[in-house]
């Protein structure tokens, strides 16, 4: 991914080619827009070990932390497991996947999910095991 910046704020770009942009993934994938950040959260990268290569990560964790992926609805991630849709090579269209199929409530004891409590803050909870906790401040511009 590409990144644009100013004296402020950096945001996700992508490729210039339209089909690959960061507008039309977040789309598609988030239904909203990308989110636009401090500079100061994503500059200067620092630098973590992947494999055998160390790769540029952003200076600070809030890029990631304060990433709302969802409002909590009924296709909320932490409530279903798997693609929402499906490519159907024959009909060359995305098909959606029903709920029912995708259900994934009795892999809560097994994984780590993120639920989001009402008073905005997010749990990272193995069952009932809190294994960390972000309030639900937004970090974003």
């Amino acid at each position: 991914w590409m990144f644009k910046n100013d004296a402020s704020q950096t945001t996700c770009v992508g490729h210039q080619l339209p089909d690959k942009s960061c507008k039309k993934w977040y789309r598609d994938f988030h239904d909203k827009p990308p989110p636009v950040y401090r500079y100061d959260a994503w500059f200067p990268f620092r630098t973590e070990l992947f494999g055998t290569e160390r790769v540029p990560i952003p200076a600070t964790n809030i890029p990631i932390e304060s990433f709302h992926f969802d409002d909590g609805g009924p296709n909320f991630w932490n409530k279903t497991c798997g693609p929402d849709r499906r490519w159907w090579e024959k009909g060359q269209k995305w098909l959606q996947v029903d709920m029912r199929e995708r259900k994934c409530s009795h892999k809560y004891n097994a994984y780590p999910f993120v639920f989001k409590k009402a008073n905005g803050i997010e749990q990272l909870r193995q069952g009932s095991v809190v294994i960390h906790e972000v309030d639900g401040v937004s970090l974003h511009t």
